[in-house]
């Protein structure tokens, strides 16, 4: 029984992988690509953001750019005063400055990583949705960002919300143009 095993498992692997390879030549991906690989999916935005602002001559700004500045204006200052002004915000900031006194003092070091990773995945998912109006969406969306977030972070400073602001403008202008 082993020794079929041994012998069924390469064949079998070796059949599979000729007929994917000869399939894939003979039709072009189109019968293997919908099992291996990805394929873009393109959101359609509602009808409100499809036209553009004209700016003159043949220049228009898209109305789903201009949503995407609008949502990411009032995400930062909902964060912004959530983290300044609510006391969970302060909490937020005590266990980031000092997990250890945070927990002494009475505040719940668990409750606030809960509602910070909570918080963030929520930013996450907004962002999602953002970069949907911008093109298709698949695997590998997020791999032309991550790099400028991560420059973002590490020049605007950990924890600075206000340069953190700045770099993002600074690499969003210089990107765009």
């Amino acid at each position: 029984n082993a020794v079929a095993t041994a012998i069924v498992l390469p064949l079998s692997a070796g059949i599979a992988i000729a007929t994917g390879y000869l399939l894939s030549q003979r039709y072009k991906l189109a019968v293997t690509k919908p099992w291996f690989g990805t394929q873009g999916v393109d959101v359609t935005p509602p009808a409100w953001l499809r036209e553009g602002l004209p700016l003159g001559g043949n220049l228009q700004l898209p109305y789903s750019r201009l949503f995407i500045m609008g949502l990411t204006v009032l995400c930062v200052m909902g964060i912004y005063l959530f983290l300044q002004r609510s006391p969970w915000g302060l909490r937020i900031r005590a266990v980031t400055q000092n997990r250890n006194m945070s927990a002494c003092l009475g505040i719940p070091t668990q409750k606030v990583d809960a509602l910070t990773f909570s918080l963030g995945s929520g930013l996450a998912g907004i962002a999602g949705v953002a970069v949907s109006l911008i093109g298709s969406v698949s695997s590998k969306t997020g791999q032309n960002y991550i790099v400028d977030t991560f420059m973002v972070v590490v020049v605007g400073g950990v924890g600075n919300l206000a340069g953190s602001i700045v770099v993002a403008m600074a690499i969003g202008i210089d990107t765009y143009l």
